[in-house]
């Protein structure tokens, strides 16, 4: 029977909630719990002890959720199932046969039960270290179950750590179990880890050793390696801690300071201890480079530590070992003796800063190391005159200028020309190769020279001469051109030919004769089909294979028009002298008129090359003496007439 519920009740509550033993009584009410904290889900066993006099008894169990002026929460089990962690307080109600009413209240501790939260650590010898977090988790102990068949071991939560030896030769691995308790409870959740001890302590692989700052006070050297879980490392120098790091990280950088002599090489050793204080101490020796640069005239010196005990490495058998030289951070020299300790760099160039760094690289079957210097700086400088420019031409560009060309080394940088014609400097662009001399009056051969400054601020010697060729012409009494010329000349005093051009109708040079370069004459004997004005000048081939050239001065001469008339022709047919026509050169314009004694007009020809065919009005024209008046003008302007006579004869 479910008891109902009075007024009184929540008052009732109120003063008995501080009651939470494990047996209530109060007036008639009593009742005990079997288990007053359990992990969830928790079932309770109530125990009724009340007295004869009470003749009903009711409870409730989550008086929170459940308001007890409720008749709904009132239930007579005895039995209950907490399904969530928390803090409940559980009710009873007593009715005696006097028709009085008595409560009482115990507390119920549901917890939860999370998974324990730990950390195995391998040790040597099939040690391993086991360390559980007990942050954040409400467990007063932990049960440890190894899986080798040892007994449990249990802890309370202020020391959270154990140490454990699996037996030589046994299984390869185990299943370690870890159980959080509460106490009182008794429960809680657990978690297993799948263990494989080790024999030894495994130790890292060291791949770079590299001087930050070498300084004789303040040294900084960086140690990168491989770590391995579980394990720290410690850095010794002479046996001495220079600084530890754990193995949180991989790879993991090992930072010595504050370290003196880094000048010279300084060698390093690392020590492994493991989780249960095991240590192992690496038989090498990991030694630091320092470099140095100092410049020199046109040079620059480095200088380096040098690895000059093979045996730093505990005899590792070195299968390789090499030093690289690195310039502004690409690879220049490569050497293989361990003893080679400075280097002169003459590839450089004066006012530029370089930057140097060197090396070591060891390899064996059980090492693959690097020992990386400090980065130096440095500007070069040099004070030796450069070599002057051998390859220096010139060729004749227009009329009235000359274009200079030339090829000099590309460093040192250029930082001025001096170009120099006869005492008159000649402005030039330091950016190009060449230069162009204007305004001239090219009435003879000109002559240049050269010399340049550098970046370093050192100039050249004066190159040698380069000349052009001047060339002139001369027309002789028979139509034939007479050309001479100046040798050409240039810096290595070095060219292959010379080439006779003569500009034809179209504009173009062509080709007359090539001549070897001990020639400096041509006679040009095919006037009669070329151009009036006759245009001329010489091609020297420096260098043909690449196409480089120089050309001459153009030189014009001007041809007198020709022309000439036959006195006499024989129109009868026979293919000989049958058209009365005169032979002319160099005319544009031509008219001819012929007319008979008596002054009448017999032909009219508008083309030198039409001529009379002594016939008039479809009549043969007697044979007799006739008269030709002639007007016309040449290619250059000049207009001629003439008139003259001929003879017809049949």
């Amino acid at each position: 029977m479910v008891l109902s519920v009075f007024g009184s009740l929540s008052t009732g509550l109120m003063l008995i909630l501080g009651l939470s033993s494990g047996m209530a009584q109060g007036g008639g009410a009593c009742f005990t719990i079997d288990q007053l904290r359990g992990c969830a889900p928790h079932t309770i066993r109530v125990i009724d002890c009340t007295g004869d006099d009470v003749d009903a008894v009711s409870y409730v169990y989550d008086s929170q959720n459940c308001n007890p002026n409720t008749s709904g929460c009132f239930t007579e089990d005895t039995i209950y199932t907490f399904e969530q962690p928390g803090t409940y307080l559980v009710l009873q109600f007593a009715r005696q046969t006097n028709t009085q009413e008595d409560f009482d209240t115990l507390v119920v501790e549901v917890l939860p039960s999370p998974e324990p939260v730990f950390e195995v650590s391998y040790c040597a010898n099939r040690e391993v270290f086991l360390q559980i977090d007990t942050s954040g988790q409400g467990y007063e102990q932990y049960r440890v179950v190894w899986g080798d068949n040892s007994p449990p071991e249990t802890i309370d939560r202020q020391n959270p750590r154990l140490q454990h030896l699996y037996p030589l030769g046994g299984s390869p691995n185990y299943s370690l179990q870890v159980q959080g308790l509460y106490n009182p409870g008794n429960c809680g959740g657990s978690a297993s880890q799948l263990l494989e001890p080790t024999s030894q302590i495994i130790q890292p692989e060291l791949n770079r050793l590299e001087t930050i700052l070498p300084d004789s006070r303040n040294g900084v050297v960086d140690i990168h390696f491989t770590t391995v879980p579980d394990y720290r490392y410690e850095v010794l120098r002479n046996g001495e801690l220079q600084t530890e790091l754990s193995s949180e990280e991989s790879p993991a950088t090992a930072t010595i300071s504050n370290l003196s002599n880094t000048e010279n090489s300084l060698c390093f050793q690392i020590r492994t201890r493991d989780a249960c204080n095991n240590t192992v101490l690496n038989d090498d020796f990991y030694c630091s480079l320092s470099l140095r640069i100092q410049a020199e005239d046109g040079a620059n010196r480095i200088r380096w530590t040098s690895y000059s005990d093979p045996d730093i490495f505990g005899g590792s058998n070195l299968e390789s070992f090499q030093y690289v030289l690195f310039r502004n951070g690409q690879p220049i020299q490569l050497f293989t003796d361990l003893s080679t300790s400075e280097y002169l760099d003459t590839e450089i160039d004066c006012n530029t800063e370089y930057s140097y760094r060197i090396v070591a690289e060891f390899k064996s079957p059980l090492l693959n190391f690097r020992s990386v210097s400090n980065e130096d700086l440095i500007t070069a400088f040099s004070t030796a005159d450069p070599p002057p420019v051998s390859t220096f031409n010139a060729t004749v560009e227009s009329p009235r200028s000359i274009l200079l060309f030339w090829q000099v080394p590309t460093k040192p940088r250029i930082v001025a020309y001096e170009i120099d014609r006869s005492g008159t400097p000649i402005t030039s662009n330091v950016s190009t190769l060449n230069a162009l001399d204007t305004d001239l009056l090219i009435d003879q051969q000109i002559c240049y020279r050269i010399s340049y400054t550098n970046e370093c601020g050192n100039s050249a010697q004066e190159s040698r001469l380069t000349c052009p060729v001047f060339l002139q012409a001369v027309a002789g009494s028979t139509g034939d051109v007479n050309l001479r010329w100046t040798p050409y000349i240039n810096g290595e005093n070095s060219f292959q030919s010379y080439v006779v051009q003569r500009q034809d109708e179209f504009g173009e040079f062509v080709d007359l004769g090539t001549l070897n370069r001990f020639v400096e004459s041509y006679t040009d004997q095919e006037t009669r089909q070329a151009p009036q004005i006759l245009r001329y000048r010489i091609k020297t081939l420096i260098d043909q294979q690449n196409d480089v050239v120089s050309f001459s001065n153009v030189v014009a001469l001007e041809q007198k028009f020709r022309i000439f008339f036959p006195n006499a022709f024989t129109p009868n047919g026979d293919g000989l002298n049958d058209i009365f026509a005169p032979q002319g050169l160099h005319i544009r314009d031509f008219k001819m008129i012929i007319y008979n004694r008596l002054g009448e007009q017999l032909f009219t020809s508008r083309s030198i090359n039409e001529g009379w065919n002594g016939r008039h009005n479809g009549q043969d024209a007697n044979q007799d003496v006739y008269i030709y008046v002639v007007e016309l003008e040449d290619f250059l302007g000049e207009k001629f007439s003439t008139r003259g006579t001929f003879t017809l004869i049949r």
